[in-house]
């Protein structure tokens, strides 16, 4: 018995070795695909790719977050022939077993076409590359994995024309235009399309846009200061070290009040440049403190922009925009709630809406003024002070609110909302 096993067992292995062997992919076959294939790279000839490559094809590169199929590639490849019209990827070694090839080379070419909306640079670019090719049992590709350094492409490809002492002048010479308030001065030191990273939740695209936000920040602060204290210049990045001070004696995001508070903080700002030596984006090592330092450190939460965006559609009456923010199962416990007689809990986005267009028939918004948030996590607290006016009467009221909000996954799912006076005493007192 055990002798027919292992017979059995050796004719499935002596077959496998067979199949195996047939199958294999001559060494010379192997290699001069994948010689094709970086010609037809070379030349921006993608249609050529499917001639080489199996249909499940993947590729892994730097410019990719996982595995992608073969759109990607020519996706990768058409990019770069535009931003480098004389791509050349020069073969300086090739080793191959049939089925695996791997390839030692150098990429060389010059950015005079635009490079992932950037303009071009005019710079040369010339580094080494690895590339580990799987062909299947037809000789077909079926997996690349591409390496390359990365940050040696990006620091030869925006490689300032400018010395490092003119890059710090301008940079200098921009944090003098903030402190002065000179905003016109600071459009000439960075770029058209200069881009701020942490400054909210999303980038901030265009210097006229990002402008529009500093302002914000110097609403709060008119003091704020920033004392440079040293600049490194590394490759197309600058590291700015300084120390940031200020008061804040102004509205906060333009609807708390000032805590008074004084600012002192030492920070790091990151910017990148443009082969003229012009900041093309600035982001920030600790992007919160300012907010800590002066109290507010609930507003660094993103679910607390998001009540603060529903104030705001809110106050304006916008139903369908503020009904985006919450879930379908958003559940509202008004039982506390005085703003009107009908106290209850209402379930789902519908009940809610129907609430939502009752007050607005019986109510007038004359002031909603948040007081102050705390945040913790996907539960937010808000204290406001509101001020209302009945319609059928014309009687006003106000009174403090206190409202708890919870959120899931970037929506809103409950609100509990607690009162002061009751709307009873405003519906029965004299106007």
């Amino acid at each position: 018995m055990k002798t027919t096993r292992f017979f059995i067992a050796f004719l499935l292995f002596n077959s496998l070795l067979l199949n195996t062997t047939i199958a294999q992919p001559s060494k010379a076959n192997s290699e001069k695909t994948i010689r094709d294939l970086f010609v037809a790279m070379d030349a921006g000839q993608t249609d050529k790719f499917d001639m080489y490559c199996a249909p499940d094809f993947k590729i892994m590169n730097p410019f990719l977050t996982e595995p992608s199929p073969i759109a990607a590639f020519k996706g990768i490849l058409q990019s770069q022939k535009t931003a480098f019209p004389d791509i050349k990827h020069e073969i300086t070694e090739m080793v191959s077993d049939g089925k695996n090839v791997v390839t030692k080379g150098i990429f060389c070419g010059t950015n005079t076409g635009s490079m992932m909306g950037n303009p071009p640079s005019g710079n040369k670019v010339k580094l080494p590359f690895l590339v580990y090719d799987k062909l299947n049992d037809q000789g077909k590709l079926v997996d690349r994995f591409v390496q390359f350094d990365m940050k040696s492409f990006e620091s030869q490809l925006m490689a300032s024309k400018v010395s490092v002492e003119q890059i710090k002048k301008n940079c200098w010479a921009a944090y003098d235009a903030l402190n002065r308030r000179d905003y016109d001065a600071f459009k000439k030191t960075v770029t058209a399309d200069f881009t701020e990273y942490t400054a909210g939740p999303a980038p901030i695209k265009g210097v006229d846009a990002c402008l529009e936000t500093y302002k914000q920040f110097f609403a709060m602060a008119p003091d704020m200061k920033f004392d440079i204290k040293n600049i490194t210049v590394d490759g197309s990045k600058i590291y700015v070290e300084s120390n940031v001070t200020g008061t804040n004696t102004g509205m906060v995001m333009g609807i708390l009040p000032a805590s008074g508070k004084k600012v002192k903080t030492m920070d790091v700002d990151i910017l990148t440049i443009n082969a003229e030596g012009k900041a093309a984006s600035h982001a920030t090592a600790n992007p919160n403190e300012f907010f800590h330092q002066i109290g507010y450190g609930s507003l660094v939460n993103p679910n607390t922009g998001i009540v603060m965006a529903i104030f705001e559609k809110f106050q304006k009456r916008d139903i369908p925009a503020f009904l985006t923010m919450i879930d379908d199962g958003f559940e509202f416990d008004a039982k506390d709630h005085p703003v009107l007689p009908r106290m209850e809990a209402y379930k789902g986005k519908t009940e809610f809406t129907n609430w939502v267009k009752e007050y607005n028939e019986k109510i007038q918004n004359v002031k909603l003024e948040p007081q102050r948030f705390f945040a913790d996590g996907d539960d937010v607290m808000v204290t406001l002070n509101v001020e209302y006016i009945l319609k059928s009467t014309g009687k006003s009221y106000s009174t403090p609110l206190v409202q708890h909000w919870r959120f899931r996954d970037g929506k809103a799912i409950w609100l509990k909302a607690v009162g002061g006076k009751p709307m009873e005493i405003a519906l029965t007192s004299k106007k």
